[in-house]
């Protein structure tokens, strides 16, 4: 199985697509293409972007943060897969994803971590869905 957030999502979904290995995966808010992604010369020069995100635990904003650099291959991969969020999907696109799937949207933000509620909702769907998947041994490689 792969899960991931964000654009670890993505890479889920892309994972999930690409890898026979992979039985079932996880995306959770994977929008990475479309409109926040844009061509950037200076990102292009640079080879990279540079993000910031807070320190574990992550539940609330910290004055440390873990620097994380985006390579420029991210935004041309972007444009060769598109792994917008499947609500956004066209139906005829959202077949084409990988069994087992389930759509579940909740109204939330990105950074979703400082919301215990929020966070309990959305472990609890992964709980039901990773629970829903019939045992590793009876599963077959795609």
């Amino acid at each position: 199985m792969a899960m991931g957030h964000s654009l670890g999502g993505s890479i889920a979904i892309l994972a999930g697509e690409s890898n026979s290995h992979v039985v079932a995966y996880v995306a959770l808010m994977s929008l990475v293409s479309g409109p926040r992604i844009k061509e950037d010369p200076e990102w292009k020069a640079d080879g990279k972007v540079t993000f910031y995100r807070d320190v574990p635990p992550g539940d609330h904003h910290t004055t440390e943060q873990k620097q994380y650099d985006l390579p420029y291959s991210f935004f041309e991969d972007a444009l060769k897969h598109d792994t917008q969020n499947a609500s956004n999907y066209p139906p005829e696109e959202y077949a084409l994803i990988a069994e087992p799937k389930q759509l579940i949207e909740i109204d939330s933000p990105h950074g979703y971590r400082y919301h215990q509620v929020i966070i309990h909702a959305v472990n609890a769907h992964i709980e039901t869905f990773v629970m829903s998947l019939p045992p590793i041994d009876s599963r077959t490689a795609r």
